[in-house]
């Protein structure tokens, strides 16, 4: 048996596929799309602190083949912010800002609204302090040093009020051997701050340990050869820094005063220390003294008005009396009662003068 009609069949079929996908084609449907917001046109010398949006959520209404081709897709759109000043601002989103057209519908925009609080930009210097992250072990010493040691820090008033200085975290490790180490690091950038120079340089210097020890020290006096030199006073404190594995050391340090070619008389001198290697020292106590110079072969002046010694010559008595206020280096005037005794003793020994006229042995 022969099917009859197949072709009114098709085409009925045909007319209803036609229908149907008509039907479903124009048919709106509705979906929720995520856009991202770009914001251009801040005017210079002013900074949003608050209050930005990166994305928005809308609600799109449009044929089912059309929000096909939508979905997957990245859209964005700019947010024009020349008109915006210190303080609060509140800028509106509508349809006309985003990029949907043709048969696409925008039912709804979260949030509708972006809130934006404004101020104005500041710059300062302020120093960078270094963190050692490590514990510093026993018997050793961390000295950081940064270069530069102050960066140029721009934002917000409100930030930067509160912003004294940038930290800037190191690590040495567990048993940092002597020595120096330099290296180049980046500093952390707190949110909302622009920092220039962003690199900074590093040496961390790893020392051996010093211990502090007060010594009293005798002021040792450095002069020409022909001179005689005395300080008052002649011992000074000064307080000294060694590692503690040199207290050895110690013994070497001397107070010097160095008289030179100073002329004799009294004179102001400062106080010089000698001090070992590895060894340090604070400003001694006192820094200065009195040093008195004279010449070592002066002899000593008369002072007792009582004429020679006993003993001398009649040619060295003279040559004393020649010269008042001078006596020997060594001997001192002696005793009246002295001299008459040894006058009379010596007068007992000498012959007498025989009278004018008679020769000796006659009467």
């Amino acid at each position: 048996m022969k099917f009859k009609g197949w072709k009114d069949l098709l085409l009925a079929f045909v007319l209803a596929l036609a229908l149907w996908y008509g039907v479903t084609g124009s048919e709106k449907l509705e979906s929720q799309v995520e856009v991202r917001v770009d914001y251009r046109g801040l005017p210079h010398g002013l900074i949003v602190r608050e209050g930005f949006v990166n994305r928005v959520s809308v609600r799109l209404r449009a044929s089912a083949g059309m929000l096909r081709s939508i979905s997957g897709r990245d859209y964005a759109f700019n947010m024009d912010l020349s008109d915006v000043r210190k303080g609060d601002n509140v800028l509106a989103i509508n349809a006309n800002n985003l990029p949907f057209h043709g048969g696409v519908e925008v039912m709804d925009i979260s949030p509708s609204r972006i809130y934006l609080k404004v101020e104005g930009i500041d710059s300062k210097k302020i120093p960078v302090e270094a963190k050692i992250q490590d514990a510093v072990p026993d018997g050793r010493q961390v000295f950081v040093s940064i270069t530069p040691p102050e960066v140029t820090v721009s934002g917000a008033s409100s930030v930067l009020q509160t912003l004294n200085s940038i930290e800037l975290p190191l690590h040495i490790g567990d048993s940092p051997a002597p020595g120096v180490s330099e290296s180049k690091k980046i500093l952390p950038v707190p949110g909302g701050v622009d920092v220039s120079p962003i690199e900074v340089g590093v040496a961390i210097s790893v020392n051996v340990k010093l211990g502090q020890t007060a010594l009293t020290l005798p002021v040792e006096v450095q002069a020409a050869d022909a001179h005689v030199a005395f300080v008052q006073p002649d011992k000074i404190k000064v307080v000294v820094s060694a590692p503690e594995n040199m207290k050895e050391a110690l013994k070497k340090v001397k107070a010097l005063v160095l008289a030179g070619n100073l002329p004799p008389g009294r004179h102001l001198a400062s106080v010089q220390l000698v001090l070992p290697p590895g060894v340090e020292a604070q400003e001694p106590d006192p820094s200065r003294v009195s040093l008195d110079i004279s010449l070592k072969n002066a002899p000593p002046e008369d002072v007792s008005g009582k004429g020679p010694s006993p003993g001398k010559s009649p040619t060295e008595a003279g040559s004393a009396k020649k010269s008042p206020g001078k006596t020997s280096p060594v001997a001192k005037a002696a005793p009246n009662a002295s001299a008459k005794k040894d006058g009379a003793s010596s007068g007992k020994n000498r012959p007498s003068k025989a009278p004018a006229g008679k020769k000796p042995g006659t009467r």
